[in-house]
């Protein structure tokens, strides 16, 4: 069974359906893997082998008895733990919430079930989704090399992606967290249309920026999970890659894509406009709104959602929190409503400025970060300091706009470690963000998982 687990996510689920492939035994081989693997990565907070075990088992039976099996029967997929699912535990990185039960399966989580996923366990995340890892947790580390940065809190879905671990995860996105991750780990990130993918059953850190979607090692597999998870669901025609020429306006700005980005990053957005070009698509210039003091309103409408999500426990459980998290909160509960109020109205003539765009444009090409994957020491003084505005000002206006993205690996610094690009498209516009992230990936040659994990 070479190349089991570098296999895609629907060359798997088919293997499986014809019967060359049984689930349990897939699953077995990869809680083996996982072992032998993830005590050098942390990328995950609970292994739920028993529930994993179980699932694939009945998508066996199901098969033997000749029932329809769904789009991802018995591939093992798993969760970011701010995402409840049915029989496994959610942390959500905090010793305050561990154990979190908000009862059940969340909408993702079922969604997953009923197409037949196997649940192989809970991605580690950062404190309630928020900048940094609660001081007791060993925060993930990134496959393509240990002192790389692995991304903000859904890092660990990103890292177990990257190496093999489970075949795909869903992770969250607030300001840049599933897009950081696929930057840094060199896999597919998709942050859809906002509500797209419901967010009951997911822990908040701030619902009107909150986004829940795919990590996965292509843009085929993107697509895929998409189809299961997003608000189109999986009866929904399955994605087609283009055929012919790429009849899409592509915007791109050249001095938001080069005034604070490095010469590398920059080049290869510009090669790959060039790509995009030859397929057929037209290059519009435009001109992006810049974020600007934008990110400190956003950090003030997520740090007062953030303590209204904590406020059964915090402060009254201060001692059991992280700096990081009880710094926010802190910053939350200093705000008064007037700051709030203006904050909203500025994110808002911002939010409808950005998705302005997209009358003119059907997809915008954009850096995810302004440099390379930085270290872990240096990303941790980036996200806690004066420097917060230049670190999301590439990703956070999707957020604020709700607008879809699309984040592609782009290249390899002189270490190895992996970096990115994502393509931004107005809300419902996913099937043309893979379209176009299809193209570029055709386009060049990319290891399906990172180099020293492969099978």
């Amino acid at each position: 069974m070479g190349g089991i687990f570098s296999a895609s996510i629907g060359q798997t689920a088919t293997r499986i359906r014809c019967g060359e492939l049984g689930a349990r035994d897939l699953t077995e081989r990869l809680l083996a893997r996982i072992a032998r693997f993830e005590p050098a990565l942390h990328a995950y907070a609970t292994i739920t082998a028993e529930l994993a075990l179980e699932q694939a088992a009945a998508i066996d039976a199901d098969r033997a008895h000749g029932r329809p099996l769904g789009p991802l029967a018995g591939v093992p997929l798993g969760l970011k733990d701010i995402i409840s699912a049915a029989g496994a535990p959610t942390h959500v990185g905090s010793r305050a919430l561990r154990n979190w039960r908000p009862g059940g399966d969340a909408a993702v989580a079922r969604r997953l079930r009923e197409a037949g996923a196997v649940l192989i366990g809970k991605h580690q995340t950062t404190e309630a989704a928020c900048g940094a890892h609660h001081p007791t947790v060993d925060a993930p580390r990134n496959p393509w090399h240990a002192d790389a940065w692995s991304g903000v809190s859904s890092s660990g879905s990103g890292v177990a992606v990257a190496a093999a671990l489970a075949f795909g995860s869903f992770g969250s996105d607030t300001g840049g967290s599933i897009r950081f991750p696929a930057h840094c780990c060199g896999v597919v990130g998709l942050k859809p249309s906002h509500g797209a993918v419901p967010l009951d059953g997911v822990f908040p850190l701030a619902p009107r920026f909150d986004h829940v979607g795919p990590l996965a090692r292509s843009v085929g597999d993107a697509a895929l999970l998409w189809r299961v998870a997003g608000a189109a669901s999986a009866e929904a025609p399955a994605w087609q890659p283009p055929r012919g020429r790429l009849a899409l306006r592509v915007g791109y700005d050249e001095a938001w894509c080069g005034e604070d980005v490095a010469a590398p990053l920059a080049a290869a957005l510009r090669e790959a406009a060039s790509m995009l070009r030859a397929a057929g698509a037209t290059i519009v210039p435009v001109a992006v709104p810049r974020l600007g003091a934008r990110a400190d309103d956003w950090l003030i409408l997520t740090a007062r959602a953030a303590r209204d999500a904590h406020a059964a426990t915090y402060p009254a459980r201060a001692a059991d929190y992280g700096p990081a998290l009880s710094a926010l909160l802190d910053y939350g509960a200093s705000l008064d409503g007037a700051a709030v109020a203006q904050a909203r109205g500025r994110v808002d003539d911002y939010a409808r400025r950005f998705a302005g765009l997209f009358e003119a444009v059907d997809v915008l090409l954009s850096p995810v970060l302004h440099g390379h994957t930085p270290n872990r020491a240096d990303a941790a003084r980036q996200v806690h300091s004066a420097g917060l505005r230049r670190f999301v000002a590439y990703t956070a206006p999707a957020n604020l706009s709700g607008c879809p993205t699309l984040s592609l690996p782009g290249g390899r610094d002189a270490l190895g470690v992996p970096w990115g690009y994502q393509l931004v498209g107005r809300r419902g516009g996913e099937a043309l963000l893979f379209a176009a992230g299809h193209v570029l990936e055709q386009a060049r040659s990319w290891p399906a998982v990172a180099p020293g994990f492969a099978d």
